[in-house]
């Protein structure tokens, strides 16, 4: 939008041109023939010498909407006749989904606005007051142009124009495109999921929600609280070891839900300890075996660390080298000593459980052996 300042501008020449200039921050071309490129969904203003907006443009510039009062005037910035002037505006954008949407507009004197080539409102005649119209469109998904000519034919001139999709249930059934792009990169130090992804394009876009499952078959979960609005979010799945998979979906504000985006992948660090054991027994074995040490297997765990100590709280070593089985033997024990013992599991990522609670074993004194290559010999008298 560019402010108009009416006959005046008629007279000032080049001081009324860097006051339009400074007033907009937009400068026409210094010919008619140099191009003018817009961003995508800004309109492309051309300037025509005459109504049937015919011929080489006067002038070209780009406009972040329409809503001039060009009063008895010309657009700033450009030789135009003071009456039988036209402005073409035009933009192409993508729709994303696409969807309905309402055309607003307002005009003194002659208007047409047009789809992608097609004429949807004609408004095109000289009057004295505005006029106004408004269509409801569906605007199918994808890349469309708008294009808006106007006509200043006599007297006092202005046009607005906008156009905005239609929101709430009752008239807005069409779901928002799968979000593309979606990227998850895991840093281990940080034990934490960047994750990324491609804004939408549809304008009645209210934000996006993002998912998490364990595997391929887990449940998904939802991982936002509230809308997230941003194309960025970072996530700490749990330190386990898992693959863990990512998909979003986009909501619209009538409350549409897209189908879910491709999956994005990370592994997660391993940094949980298996459970304890539990179920510590010791035995002793009075065969000569020494002791006779077990426990319950444990989910996840590689192998087992033993520790025995002579008392319960303390000091405890090491009793060998660690087991991948749930039970051994302690052939060192001695004779008359009462013993400790406690178990923790370790996973393949060395992480290793809490020690159960010790359990005690009372070792009992060694027996005699019963006398052996003994003989006797001689006569015994009885005297009476």
């Amino acid at each position: 939008m560019r402010i108009s300042l009416g006959v005046a501008r008629r007279t000032a020449g080049a001081a009324m041109l860097s006051l339009a200039t400074a007033l907009t921050g937009l400068v026409f071309p210094g010919t008619a023939q140099a191009a003018v490129t817009c961003a995508s969904g800004v309109w492309k203003a051309e300037y025509f010498a005459n109504t049937t907006l015919t011929g080489t443009p006067k002038g070209a510039v780009c406009d972040t909407s329409i809503a001039e009062n060009y009063g008895l005037g010309d657009p700033a910035g450009v030789t135009l006749p003071r009456d039988r002037f036209g402005v073409r505006w035009s933009t192409t954008r993508n729709f994303g989904s696409g969807g309905p949407f309402d055309l607003n507009l307002a005009v003194q004197d002659g208007a047409r606005v047009y789809l992608d080539g097609v004429r949807k409102i004609d408004l095109w005649r000289d009057v004295t007051s505005t006029q106004k119209k408004t269509l409801r469109l569906t605007v199918p998904r994808g890349n469309h142009t708008l294009r808006v000519d106007f006509a200043a034919f006599t007297g006092t001139a202005n046009v607005s124009f906008g156009y905005a999709p239609v929101i709430g249930a009752a008239y807005d059934r069409v779901t928002p495109l799968a979000p593309a792009g979606l990227k998850a990169a895991y840093t281990a130090s940080t034990l934490k999921s960047t994750l990324s992804w491609s804004r939408n394009y549809e304008m009645d876009l209210s934000g996006y929600r993002l998912y998490r499952r364990t595997g391929s078959t887990g449940t998904w979960s939802q991982l936002n609280g509230t809308t997230l609005t941003g194309a960025t979010y970072t996530d700490t799945p749990p330190a386990n070891g898992a693959t863990y998979e990512y998909a979003l979906r986009a909501l619209d504000r009538s409350g549409n839900l897209s189908p879910l985006s491709a999956l994005a992948r990370v592994v997660s660090a391993d940094k949980t300890p298996p459970g304890m054991p539990s179920g510590l027994k010791a035995t002793h074995d009075r065969y000569g075996a020494g002791a006779r040490i077990s426990w319950s297997s444990v989910s996840g765990a590689s192998a087992y660390e033993l520790q025995r100590s002579l008392a319960s709280a303390g000091p405890y070593a090491s009793l060998g080298v660690p087991t991948t089985g749930t039970e051994t033997t302690d052939p060192s024990i001695a004779p008359a000593t009462t013993y400790y013992y406690r178990v923790r599991a370790r996973d393949a990522a060395a992480n290793t459980s809490a020690y159960s609670a010790p359990v005690r074993l009372d070792v009992p004194e060694a027996k005699p052996l019963a006398p052996t290559g003994v003989s006797a010999g001689g006569r015994l008298d009885v005297h009476r």
